[in-house]
């Protein structure tokens, strides 16, 4: 009878001995994940939050001409600008960067169907201090047949060679409130043209 209470009393510690065991590896698997996932979380808000605002990017690697149009709908006249943001980087699209300064310029064309107005800012937030508008031109020209558009320009940038470097321009549209009341605006689509051309400095 002895033996038989001693014998269960080994088996109940060695049930308890697995329970614990058990208990711990499941807490230590819940604290992995737990790690594992708060990472995942916060590499993919971090890479959000990086790359929202990038809705257009540009490589320079060499002497080029890269144009991309993109329309504008749904506008309506409000006191924010609406915020396009690109940027402009000396590598190509296999991160191969440039071995040699890369010089480019900016043209922006736009049609003239709403009375929008166009700022440019290079490596400035609108929120900073001062930002300055680097746009140049503006003026309505008419193309061969006959079809208006504004056709805005920039100083020539220049990217140094060997190091990676990347500019970030914020491009902002005004569509003033005082066109609130004229209909003549509803359902209208702008459509701008955004041109770099690029060249090696040797």
């Amino acid at each position: 009878m002895k033996e038989k209470v001693q014998r269960i009393r080994r088996k109940s510690r060695r049930n308890t001995v697995i329970a614990i065991r058990f208990i711990f590896f499941l807490i230590c698997l819940i604290v992995m994940c737990s790690i594992i996932l708060t990472n995942v979380i916060a590499r993919y808000r971090s890479e959000a939050v990086a790359s929202k605002n990038i809705d257009i990017a540009m490589y320079v690697f060499q002497e080029d001409h890269q144009t991309m149009t993109f329309k504008l709908d749904n506008m309506v006249p409000r006191s924010e600008p609406y915020q396009y943001t690109f940027s402009v980087t000396n590598t190509d699209s296999n991160n191969k960067i440039a071995q040699t300064t890369i010089e480019y310029d900016i043209t922006i064309k736009t049609t003239t169907n709403i009375p929008l107005q166009y700022v440019l800012y290079k490596n400035q937030t609108p929120t900073s201090t001062n930002p300055t508008n680097i746009l140049t031109g503006g003026n309505a020209l008419a193309d061969t047949d006959g079809t208006y558009f504004k056709k805005f320009t920039t100083a020539t940038q220049t990217l140094t060679h060997s190091t990676e470097q990347t500019d970030v321009y914020y491009l902002l549209i005004y569509f003033p409130e005082t066109y609130k009341l004229q209909q003549e605006y509803q359902n209208m689509i702008e459509s701008i043209e955004l041109i770099v051309d690029s060249k090696q400095k040797i």
